[in-house]
């Protein structure tokens, strides 16, 4: 087994993230909501009425529940070990996904520009490469292959530098 130098698990909770999602629920339940309330009131509800506002109801619910859904599910996993950098975004990317040392031509732990660098947060391609992050702005950028790069978002900027050095510091006769 490889001996692992950095472990991190990050997820969205920012409380912006909640926030948005809080507006977009009410934003969209609310009008529904006042509407069927307003009608009850009234007593003016036609059962083709009825029955289309039941199905914006539950359209609306289902919905929802996904985004809801893919922001508790979405996890950002990250490590390094002897082999190289593994990462995981589940569910986006379910299995390991592994840049081995022997890929990696170079690599920079530091500050990044999400918005400007690749358009946010997430699983994003931009005109810097791809990057898998969900908070903050440091991260892991690597070069590898032929012209590829890849930035992994981090919350533990010195633990991982001092991984990636020991990583690429490790001889194959160790």
């Amino acid at each position: 087994m490889a001996r692992l130098y950095f472990e991190e698990q990050q997820r969205f909770n920012q409380w912006w993230v909640w926030a948005l999602i809080a507006l977009v629920f009410f934003g969209t339940m609310g009008p529904i909501a006042y509407e069927a309330i307003q009608a009850k009131e009234a007593y003016r509800i036609a059962e083709g009425n009825i029955q289309l506002m039941i199905i914006s109801i539950i359209f609306l619910v289902v919905v929802n529940a996904f985004v809801v859904w893919i922001v508790l599910a979405t996890c950002l996993y990250t490590k390094v070990d002897e082999q190289g950098v593994h990462y995981r975004f589940p569910p986006f990317i379910n299995s390991w996904r592994l840049i081995s040392k022997g890929e990696i031509n170079s690599y920079e732990v530091g500050k990044y520009r999400p918005m400007l660098d690749y358009g946010g947060w997430g699983l994003r391609y931009g005109l810097k490469g791809k990057a898998v992050n969900v908070r903050g702005n440091e991260g892991l950028k690597l070069h590898y292959g032929k012209d590829k790069k890849l930035m992994i978002g981090t919350q533990k900027t010195d633990d991982l530098r001092v991984a990636m050095a020991k990583l690429m510091a490790k001889t194959t006769e160790d």
